[in-house]
């Protein structure tokens, strides 16, 4: 039974491995169980990003709330799996809806499931959406860390490097990145593909790169406790084999073949590994005693009305008549400084443009609202 759960920078206890054992076990079984019924979805990475990601949610996220961007969207069955493990979501309903018309439950996650801050698909881009999660965290004061996860063929994307350089030059010592480096990607190995310097990128890019083995539960909660007192932004790159913990996809992924990126097992593949990965009494009990534990809870599963529910002061409009014109743009400039001259919580953001689409207007009235992103998508 779990007794309690780990501080950063302590060993994991036998009782605490024996959890997240009987935890990761009993999602791939879930994992297989939805694609089984779905046919259709992405075993292999979904399976080699498991170990973190449930450790990430059960150990940390459980408590604190803090927001998680999975980038690499497609891993939806393992991101499912998680939330189910931890009763965010009936587990039944994902096995059986998985994909299919109607169902919140989508191949890629969204915000229609609780538990998902951020709804991803085109790569590169929920890495950057992390970023700003980290960057308002700072804005706000708080000392809360935002957290990211992404494939290693998703480094190939050139918003990623662009997210690389704004994390450094805003000092983003709040953000967790996990790189799923399984070395496949999804028409083969990453080295044929293109055959990139992962670590060395990010150090260039002024990040700690951590290294870990991504299926090892007492590395896994090492380097987030690094990760929790560094003073940079962290890479985790999590060493990991697709298709991890299911026999027949992980003697794949070891030896890099990319089969089981986005292929479901046949119905008579699943039904020969499901009752391994079922778990017994012990094991169901074993996972059963986080409940305890658990202080956050998401909200309902919905879509907000709106993308935010801040109140602005508009303030009054500003007229231009015959005999004082303006171009639009200047125009758009200076209402936007008097909104945010006027809302502390209204930003500005240019990429290397704020002389052309004038927002220096509010640079130079309200210079901590403005983020300068750089010449970036």
């Amino acid at each position: 039974m779990l007794k309690e759960i780990p501080q950063f920078g302590a060993t994991l206890s036998e009782d605490q491995i024996s959890f997240m054992q009987a935890f990761t076990k009993s999602c791939r079984h879930t994992i297989v169980s939805m694609l089984k019924n779905s046919q259709s979805g992405h075993p292999g990475g979904s399976l080699s990003s498991l170990d973190y990601l449930a450790t990430l949610y059960a150990f940390i996220l459980s408590q604190t709330g803090e927001q998680i961007v999975v980038s690499h969207g497609h891993i939806s069955p393992a991101v499912y799996s998680v939330l189910a493990e931890l009763s965010y979501i009936p587990k039944e309903d994902v096995i059986e809806s998985f994909r299919k018309f109607g169902s919140p439950y989508e191949g890629h996650v969204s915000r229609h499931v609780p538990g998902i801050f951020y709804g991803t698909g085109p790569l590169g881009v929920g890495v950057s959406a992390a970023a700003s999660f980290a960057l308002a965290e700072k804005l706000k004061g708080t000392s809360r860390k935002a957290y990211a996860l992404m494939g290693d063929g998703e480094m190939q994307e050139g918003q990623v490097y662009e997210m690389i350089n704004f994390a450094a030059h805003h000092k983003l010592d709040n953000l967790v990145l996990f790189v799923d480096y399984n070395k496949v990607q999804l028409t083969d190995k990453l080295s044929e593909v293109q055959n990139i310097n992962i670590p060395e990128i990010f150090k260039a890019g002024g990040f700690e790169v951590i290294e870990t083995d991504a299926h090892d539960f007492q590395d896994i909660w090492a380097a987030l406790s690094k990760a929790h007192h560094s003073n940079k932004p962290v890479c985790i790159l999590g060493h990991s084999i697709m298709g991890k913990g299911v026999p027949f996809m992980e003697v794949d992924g070891a030896a890099y073949k990319s089969d089981w990126h986005g292929k479901p097992p046949k119905p008579e593949q699943a039904d020969d590994v499901l009752p391994e990965l079922k778990p017994n009494e012990e094991e169901y009990a074993t996972i059963q005693s986080i409940q305890q534990f658990i202080k956050w809870k998401p909200e309902a599963n919905h879509l907000p009305e709106s993308l935010t529910k801040m109140e602005v002061d508009t303030g009054e409009p500003a007229l231009y008549d015959n005999d004082n014109t303006t171009d639009c743009r200047s125009a758009y400039g200076k209402a936007l400084a008097d909104l945010a001259e006027r809302n502390p919580k209204v930003l500005a953001l240019s990429a290397d443009l704020k002389g052309s689409n004038m927002t220096k207007f509010a640079s130079e009235q309200a210079p901590a609202q403005h983020i300068e992103c750089g010449i970036a998508e």
